[in-house]
C-alpha cells in the first residue's frame, strides 16, 4: 500500500522558507515509511535559482521530476511554482535514475546502465517505470519509450516532456536528486505492491481544423509534403502559420494522426506535434512520421476540453482503493483555452474527491 501527499510552494526569494513550506505541509499529512520518492514538478525559475538542488538535497528520499508551465496540487493552482508529491511505503519500492543520448541510435544503449543500476537498487521487479523525456528536436520522444519498453517488457510507461513557457523551449529541464538536464531522460522504478491504472481523456473529433490532408513525402521526424505539397505554404493557408514561423502565441500545432483509420480499429489517434519550419520549407515534428497517413490540425473549442476532463475525473472519483493520482495534460489543450489557460486545472482541483492526494501538470 502507498500513502501519498502533496506540497506546494510559490517562494522563490527564501530557498530556506521554500523548504520550510515542504516540510511542513508533508509533516501535516503523513510520516515516511520504509521507502519513499519524491515527484517534483516546477517552473523552470526554481531550477535556476537553486532551490531544486537545496530542495532535493534536504529531503530524505530521492527525487525526480520535470519542468512544467502550470501545476495543480492540494488544491493550489499556479504557474511560478513548484509541486511535490511524495509516495511513501512499506510494501512499495521505488529507485530514480536518469539517462543521456547523443542520438536516436544511442538511446537504447545509453539508458540500460542507468535502468540497470536503478532496478539493482529497487530490489524487486518494476511494475510501472515513470519516465520524464527532455525537450529534444533530435530524438524524438517515442525513442526513450521504446528503449524502456525494451529494457523491462511488459512494465507501463507513464510520464512527461519536460516544457516551459519560452518561445524556443529554451528551459525544458528533467529533473533528478537535484540535478537539471536538457538532454537526458529521468526516470522513476516502482515495484511491490502497488497495481497503477490508467485513463484517458480523448476530445472530440467532430470540429476539427480543415487544413490537414495526406502525409505524401516524410522523413523520420520531418514532414516534407502533405497532397503533394511542400509542408509550409500548406500549412501557409491557415491563420496558424504566419511569415513561416507558428503564429504568436502559439510553440507548436498540435497533430492529429491516423483519426479516422484508427477508429475503424478502435484505437485512440496518435498526437504529434510541428514544433517549427526548417530552411527548406519542411516541419520539424516532434515524432516519427509515416507516408500515406492521414493528419488534422488538432485546435479544440475551451468546451471540449472541460468537458473531457470533467468526465474523466469523475471517473476517477468513481473509482476504489485510490491512494494517489497524477494527471498529465498536453500543453496544446491549455493553448486551446487562449485567455484561460489555468481553467482546466482549476476544474480538475475542484472536482477532484478532496481526500484524494493528486498532482496535475502540463
Amino acid at each position: 500500500m502507498i500513502k501519498a501527499a502533496t506540497m506546494f510552494t510559490y517562494e522563490l526569494d527564501d530557498v530556506e522558507r521554500a523548504i520550510a513550506e515542504l516540510k511542513e505541509q508533508l509533516q501535516k499529512q503523513t510520516a515516511l515509511m520504509k521507502n519513499t520518492v519524491g515527484i517534483i514538478v516546477c517552473d523552470p525559475e526554481f531550477v535556476r535559482i537553486g532551490a531544486v538542488k537545496a530542495i532535493c538535497a534536504r529531503l530524505p528520499f530521492p527525487i525526480a521530476g520535470a519542468t512544467s508551465v502550470a501545476q495543480s496540487a492540494g488544491g493550489e493552482t499556479g504557474r511560478l511554482m513548484l509541486t511535490l508529491m511524495v509516495l511513501t511505503s512499506d510494501d512499495v519500492f521505488f529507485a530514480v535514475g536518469a539517462s543521456k543520448a547523443a542520438s536516436k541510435e544511442s538511446v537504447f544503449a545509453a539508458a540500460g546502465p542507468p535502468y540497470k543500476d536503478a532496478a539493482r537498487r529497487l530490489g524487486a521487479k518494476p511494475e510501472l517505470i515513470l519516465l520524464f523525456t527532455p525537450f529534444n528536436l533530435e530524438i524524438p520522444g517515442n525513442f526513450y519509450v521504446d528503449a524502456f519498453c525494451r529494457l523491462c517488457p511488459g512494465a507501463p510507461i507513464f510520464g512527461t516532456l519536460a516544457v516551459d513557457d519560452l518561445p524556443k523551449f529554451a528551459d525544458c529541464l528533467t529533473i533528478m536528486n537535484g540535478n537539471a538536464y536538457s538532454d537526458a531522460i529521468s526516470f522513476v522504478l516502482i515495484g511491490g505492491n502497488v497495481a497503477p491504472r490508467f485513463f484517458a481523456s480523448a476530445l472530440s473529433w467532430e470540429n476539427m481544423q480543415p487544413y490537414g490532408g495526406e502525409i505524401t513525402k516524410a522523413q523520420g521526424n520531418v514532414l516534407m509534403e502533405i497532397n503533394g505539397e511542400r509542408a509550409l505554404p500548406h500549412f501557409e493557408k491557415s491563420a496558424l502559420i504566419r511569415d513561416g514561423q507558428l503564429a504568436p502565441g502559439l510553440s507548436f500545432l498540435p497533430l492529429v494522426i491516423d483519426r479516422k483509420k484508427r477508429a475503424c480499429s478502435g484505437d485512440a489517434p496518435i498526437i504529434n506535434e510541428l514544433i517549427r519550419f526548417d530552411g527548406d520549407g519542411f516541419a520539424v515534428c516532434r515524432l516519427d512520421l509515416s507516408r500515406q497517413t492521414d493528419i488534422e490540425v488538432g485546435i479544440f473549442a475551451s468546451e471540449d476540453i472541460l468537458g473531457t476532463s470533467q468526465a474523466m475525473i469523475e471517473k476517477l472519483n468513481a473509482e476504489q482503493d485510490i491512494q494517489a493520482i497524477i494527471i498529465f495534460s498536453c500543453t496544446s489543450r491549455r493553448m486551446s483555452l487562449y485567455d484561460e489557460p489555468l481553467k482546466e486545472l482549476y476544474l480538475m482541483a475542484e472536482v477532484i474527491n478532496k481526500d484524494t492526494p493528486y498532482m496535475v501538470a502540463y
